[in-house]
């Protein structure tokens, strides 16, 4: 019975050992939280667990105004570029908004086109 009884506790005490290098390989692999560089497992889990979680690549998105309202901003850009020529034109030089010259406003200013 005592030869029994000390292979059982052995086995136990075998199983216990187990199950401890086991908690001990799961609490090694944790991320690493220490200054230094992390080891090479743990960068090279990072990177395959970001590669396989990428975003997938569309391409070029798709235009998203009609032409109608493509021709709508051309027209508003003419006139606004326009304007812009006409108070130049009028001797205020480059500058635009609050004109040091006159304090004119051309966008109010200038003729409608």
């Amino acid at each position: 019975m005592t030869n029994q009884f000390l292979l059982g506790a052995i086995a136990e005490l075998q199983a216990e050992a187990q199950r401890l290098d086991e908690a001990i390989a799961s609490l090694e692999r944790l991320p690493h939280r220490g200054p230094g560089r992390p080891p090479n497992w743990e960068r090279e889990l990072r990177l395959r667990v970001a590669w396989e979680n990428r975003p997938e690549r569309r391409g070029r998105k798709p235009d998203t105004m009609s032409a109608v309202e493509k021709q709508e901003v051309s027209a508003r850009m003419k006139k606004y570029w326009a304007k812009r020529r006409a108070h130049v034109d009028q001797g205020h030089g480059g500058v635009y908004k609050n004109c040091r010259l006159c304090h004119c406003d051309p966008l109010k200013s200038a003729p409608d086109l």
